[in-house]
């Protein structure tokens, strides 16, 4: 009996480890990542996705709130999508993730963001990419405190989705924190990761021609 309760100590120590391990190697790359290839990142999106658009076509975006990266291709290839989505042509799904967490001074600000956008999605499921895009417009300085949630909850008013999150965002939070792990374990290790119809876009960020050639063919 003690052997096993020491085994199963050890399972969950080194489950813990390896956890810790994915996020501490994560990070935000202009170049998106190719996920394992033993797994396919869009086989698991139960929860922490949010939606726009109904077209048969879909493209996966994972996105931190605090990389510079996501912001240049939310900015340089987000109106397309959106206009794709618009026009019953493209399914956009959004991942927001949290793991540049350690780059926010302990205020664990990709996950307060990633999180807002969640909640905003869940009273404005129309437009919630309004607020995504001034997230993006507004974004902090890595290795900053970041946006506190009172300014979070204004630019959330600003966009047109006017929620409340100075009460915070615990639930969602937690979302956040599956979605990433989940999503750390199907191998999208860096972000943005952009995905058409479950084909890994190799370029980068600001490759914006590249990208919409793509998106075209795929």
């Amino acid at each position: 009996m003690r052997a096993a309760r020491e085994n199963r100590r050890r399972r969950i120590a080194a489950a813990a480890a390896i956890a810790l391990l994915a996020l501490a190697l994560s990070g935000c790359a202009a170049q998106t990542q190719q996920p394992a290839a033993t797994s396919s990142a869009t086989s698991a999106r139960t929860a922490g996705v949010v939606e726009y658009g109904s077209g048969a076509k879909t493209v996966d975006l994972y996105v931190d709130p605090l990389c510079p990266y996501c912001r240049h291709f939310e900015q340089l290839s987000g109106p397309m999508l959106l206009s794709e989505a618009k026009a019953g042509r493209l399914t956009l799904r959004v991942h927001p993730m949290a793991i540049l967490d350690r780059l926010s001074n302990g205020t664990r600000y990709s996950t307060r963001a990633a999180a807002a956008v969640l909640t905003v999605a869940a009273s404005h499921p129309h437009s919630w990419p309004a607020f995504l895009a001034k997230l993006f417009e507004n974004q902090p300085e890595e290795n900053s405190a970041g946006l506190t949630d009172e300014q979070l909850q204004a630019l959330a008013t600003d966009a047109g989705t006017p929620v409340t999150l100075t009460s915070g965002t615990a639930p969602m939070e937690a979302e956040v924190a599956s979605a990433t792990q989940n999503a750390l374990q199907q191998g999208v290790s860096h972000v943005p990761t952009v995905m058409v119809n479950g084909k890994v876009f190799p370029g980068s960020s600001q490759e914006t021609a590249k990208f919409e050639t793509f998106y075209r063919n795929s």
